[in-house]
């Protein structure tokens, strides 16, 4: 391969590494798993039985994120340790009469060392195996160079539960303190209509978009990109959105690209009838670098047992459909940066007359 060849690895990210991570902790996965856990890990989400709540007057879903404050930053060689303390994060805003029903992860560095991943789901694994465990039931690993601290990681935890009804709002240590949208339990009364209902769950992030976003001071697309792409990944499975939790991390506050994130943000939920369980702007400068910005969401919806597209039922003949894209939209813009802005020398701000 030529020396200058333009791949994702060249680009700084590297997919083989985030693979090998997954298929690593997996058997840590496992140490945290119960009767509720529905499907296996290693897809575009998981599942959790909701029979359990079928009784229930008038269940509602809620939700807390927890992360490193400022000055807890979570160091390579120490992730395990930084595993437990977003757990207790998490528990510390959710209801206390909740019934906790499942957690996930989303992390993210400059670059993503399989062994420190492991060493850090290990960790969580420590933490929720129990007894009760509480099933560790998806999460998320991005690698996002120029964004991070050397040596520094993100991490972000989404812990869910059930509650009885009354529009449930979180303790004060749960809500955001910089205007954001009321946070409230989702009523998840629909599952009584389900033969066998399914919380699906999925944790994902906006990637290097975030970059590309605060460089045009344009933010409320971003807002759209992870809700619509959060959506999709319960589709896929079968799953329709219900609720989500939402985490914005920087350096510093810039208000007006905060409030043009938390404006697309309100917009994009009302339009998808998504509720918004948790809401979290964590400023942190031992973390991120200057200017630089990340997000993150973990999404919550329902489906039917026996409706689960799990893949299973795939056979040799099957004909696979591919539907043309009118342009980037989730994924690739780590390599599109590299080709058009470092190595075509493009601008931002730049019309191109072939493309209009």
């Amino acid at each position: 391969m030529p020396k200058d060849s333009l791949t994702y690895k060249a680009s700084g990210v590297d997919i083989e590494s985030n693979n090998e991570s997954n298929e690593r902790i997996k058997k840590q996965l496992k140490r945290t798993r119960n009767g509720r856990l529905v499907m296996e890990t290693g897809l575009f989400s998981g599942g959790i039985s909701l029979d359990d709540f079928k009784s229930w007057e008038k269940p509602e879903l809620v939700g807390s994120l927890g992360y490193l404050e400022a000055g807890g930053t979570a160091r390579a060689g120490h992730l395990s340790a930084a595993a437990a303390m977003v757990v207790e994060s998490c528990l510390s805003s959710l209801p206390p009469a909740a019934e906790k029903i499942a957690f996930l992860d989303y992390v993210s560095a400059s670059r993503i060392e399989v062994q420190e991943v492991e060493s850090l789901v290990s960790g969580f694994a420590d933490v929720l195996a129990g007894p009760p465990p509480l099933p560790l039931a998806g999460g998320e690993t991005a690698e996002m160079p120029g964004v991070f601290a050397s040596g520094k990681w993100e991490v972000v935890g989404a812990l869910y539960g059930v509650s009885r009804g009354g529009g449930t709002a979180l303790p004060e240590t749960g809500r955001e303190k910089q205007g954001s949208p009321e946070v409230k339990g989702a009523d998840i009364s629909r599952l009584k209509g389900l033969k066998s209902p399914v919380l699906m769950l999925s944790m994902d992030g906006v990637g290097t978009k975030a970059r590309l976003g605060a460089a045009c001071r344009r933010t409320g697309g971003l807002a759209a990109d992870i809700v619509n792409h959060s959506l999709n990944d319960l589709l896929c499975q079968g799953g329709r959105g219900s609720a989500m939790m939402v985490y914005l991390g920087c350096h510093t506050p810039d208000q007006e690209l905060i409030e043009d994130f938390r404006e697309g943000l309100a917009q994009v939920l009302a339009g998808e009838d998504l509720k918004l369980i948790d809401f979290k702007i964590a400023a942190n400068r031992d973390l991120y670098l200057p200017g630089e910005y990340d997000i993150c969401a973990s999404i919550a919806g329902l489906a039917e047992r026996q409706s689960l597209v799990t893949g299973a039922g795939i056979k040799e003949g099957d004909l696979l459909i591919g539907l043309a894209s009118d342009g980037l939209h989730t994924n690739g813009y780590s390599l599109a940066a590299a080709a058009l802005l470092e190595r075509g020398k493009l601008k931002l701000n730049q019309f191109i007359p072939e493309l209009d």
